[in-house]
């Protein structure tokens, strides 16, 4: 392996664990809330009426604070996905990155990260369209409890992931 091979290796290495990291970091966020006491909410909020995100190019985009509590409570939806919206943006990101870099030596543990990124890319399906390269380059964690076979082309990718039960325990028991 070049220097800049072992670099480039590096510097995914990282953002995979930033983003192992972050979801950690995302999950604690979510559930925080309602743990906190209730006057110190209402203070935080009343101190915070709003936020923003910058854009990369115009204005920031301001929003409510507390609008934006009231509807993560009130909407099924945005309950249901917020626990899955790290995931699916982590593997997106860390695929992107392993692709840019032909997926070094394609050890099963990034064949895996391959066919995952794919799933939540295809409507949270396995989408396996290339068996010469699944023959090829086997796809697995690292003790072989969850392998990418042909038979799961199809198949949901995270169905046991609800806003209960989301964790990072759940996606370490389907992946690591």
């Amino acid at each position: 392996m070049t220097a800049k091979e072992a670099a480039a290796a590096n510097e995914v290495a990282q953002l995979a664990r930033d983003m192992g990291a972050g979801y950690a970091s995302h999950i604690t966020a979510w559930r925080m809330p309602p743990k906190i006491d209730r006057n110190a909410f209402v203070k935080f909020i009343s101190e915070n009426l709003t936020d923003s995100v910058t854009r990369k190019n115009g204005p920031p985009w301001t929003f409510g604070v507390q609008d934006t509590f009231y509807e993560a409570e009130v909407r099924d939806r945005i309950r249901e996905e917020f626990p899955r919206i790290w995931l699916t943006g982590s593997l997106l990101r860390v695929g992107d990155a392993l692709r840019d870099n032909d997926y070094f030596d394609h050890a099963p543990e990034l064949e895996l990260i391959y066919h995952l990124r794919n799933g939540v890319a295809h409507g949270n399906r396995f989408k396996i369209t290339n068996l010469v390269r699944l023959k090829k380059h086997p796809a697995h964690n690292r003790d072989g409890h969850f392998e990418i076979t042909p038979e799961r082309k199809g198949k949901v990718l995270f169905d046991s992931c609800t806003q209960a039960t989301c964790s990072t325990s759940c996606f370490r028991s389907q992946v690591i």
